[in-house]
C-alpha cells in the first residue's frame, strides 16, 4: 500500500522527484517504524507541505559568486534548482539574464526564486525582446536596468509593454533619456505613451493625453505581436541549439 501510495504521489511531482526520494531516503534511513514514517511523509505531500533535500548544485555557486549574492539568495537558488530538476537549465538561463541588467542582483534572485517556488514559472521572463529593443536604441547601462526591471515588473505583458516602448523610442530624440522618465508611470501599471509631449500631457491631466489611452494602446499591442513574430523567427534562424548559461561549469577557486 506504501509504495502505491509513494509512486501516487511521485507521479505529481515530476519535476521535484529527485529531491524527493533524496530527502525520503534520508528520513526513512534510521527510522524505526519506516512505513509509520512514510505516511507521514506522503500526507505532508498531498498537503503541499513536504520539502525534499536540497542540494548545493555547482552553477548556483558560479552565479553566487559572479554577482555577489547574498547566502539567502543562495539558499534560494539551491532550492529552485533541486526543486525544479527538469527546467533547471532554463531557469538558470533566464535568471542569469536578469541579473546581468540587475542593479541589485540579491533582491532580484529573491524576488526570481520566489515567483519559481510559488510557481508562478511566467513571471521570470526571457529577455529576447527587451534586448532586442536596447540593441536597438544603443541604450546606456542605467536605461537597460529600468528596462529590464520593467519587463519582470510587468512580465504578464511585457510583449505589449516592449511594442509600445518601441514607438515610443523611436519617435524621442534621446532613447535613453525617455526611457527613464516613463519608468515610473510602467512600474505603476500604467500604458505607454505615444511621445513625450503626450507623457507631459498626461502628467498635467490634459484632455488631449486622455484620449489618446486607447489608440496607443491598441498600438502597442499590434506592434508586440509583429515583433514578437518576427522576434521568434529571428531566434529560430540563428539558434539552432538551447542557450547555455555562462556559469555553467564555473566554480570558485
Amino acid at each position: 500500500h506504501g509504495a502505491n501510495s509513494l509512486n501516487k504521489e511521485m507521479g505529481k511531482r515530476y519535476d521535484s522527484r529527485e529531491s524527493d526520494m533524496a530527502k525520503l531516503w534520508e528520513v526513512l534511513e534510521d527510522a524505526e517504524a519506516p512505513s509509520n514514517v512514510l505516511g507521514v511523509q506522503l500526507a505532508d505531500m498531498a498537503n503541499c507541505e513536504f520539502i525534499g533535500k536540497i542540494k548545493s548544485h555547482r552553477e548556483v555557486e558560479a552565479l553566487a559568486l559572479n554577482f555577489g549574492l547574498s547566502e539567502e539568495a543562495a539558499i534560494k537558488l539551491n532550492e529552485v534548482f533541486s526543486r525544479r530538476t527538469t527546467r533547471r537549465d532554463e531557469d538558470l538561463v533566464r535568471i542569469e539574464a536578469i541579473l546581468e541588467y540587475a542593479r541589485d542582483p540579491t533582491s532580484m534572485a529573491l524576488l526570481l526564486t520566489g515567483r519559481l517556488l510559488r510557481k508562478e514559472w511566467e513571471n521570470v521572463p526571457d529577455l529576447e525582446e527587451a534586448e532586442d529593443v536596447i540593441k536597438k536604441f544603443k541604450l546606456d547601462e542605467a536605461s537597460k536596468a529600468k528596462l529590464v526591471e520593467i519587463v519582470v515588473a510587468r512580465a504578464a505583458d511585457s510583449s505589449s509593454i516592449l511594442g509600445g516602448l518601441e514607438l515610443y523610442l523611436e519617435a524621442s530624440r534621446n532613447p535613453s533619456s525617455a526611457l527613464p522618465a516613463v519608468a515610473e508611470r510602467l512600474l505603476a501599471g500604467k500604458d505607454v505613451p505615444d511621445s513625450e509631449e503626450d507623457h507631459l500631457r498626461d502628467r498635467s491631466g490634459t484632455r488631449g493625453g486622455r484620449e489618446s489611452r486607447d489608440r496607443r494602446q491598441e498600438r502597442g499591442r499590434s506592434h508586440a505581436r509583429s515583433h514578437s513574430r518576427a522576434t521568434r523567427d529571428h531566434r529560430d534562424s540563428r539558434r539552432p541549439s538551447r542557450k547555455r548559461s555562462r556559469s555553467r561549469g564555473r566554480r570558485s577557486t
